[in-house]
Formats: C-alpha cells, structure tokens, sequence
C-alpha cells in the first residue's frame, strides 16, 4: 500500500503472479524465484526503477519473516 494498490491496473499482473507462486512454493528457492518474476513484471509493467527495487525488496524481507514461521 505505501507503494501503490496491489490492484491497480500498473501492478495487477506482477502481484496475482507473486501471490501465486508464494502460495504454491514448496521451497525458499520457489519463493525467490516468485520474488524475481514480480521484479521482471514491475519493470515490464512501467514500474520506475526505485519504486520497483522498493516493492522487490518489500516483499523480500516480508517473505523471509513469514517463511520462517511456515516450516
């Protein structure tokens, strides 16, 4: 939300991929690589450079705190 709504039209499609394949990860490797796919996706979708490291790093540090208290 600090960065814009995960719903806008600009950041629709980078936040359904990552929300599926964080839900669908079965590994740390499989929550990296939806990490690294919403970043590509950011920056296909217009997403300026500061705001999409920004987001990628957001997400990042919120994953690895959650996935901690998956296993």
């Amino acid at each position: 939300w600090l960065m814009g709504h995960p719903l806008s039209m600009q950041l629709r499609w980078a936040s359904l991929w990552h929300d599926i394949g964080c839900r669908e990860a079965i590994c740390i490797e499989d929550r990296t690589i939806a990490d690294a796919v919403f970043l590509r996706l950011l920056k296909e979708a217009g997403v300026g450079k500061y705001r999409r490291l920004a987001m990628w790093a957001a997400v990042r540090v919120y994953g690895f705190w959650t996935w901690r208290f998956r296993q």
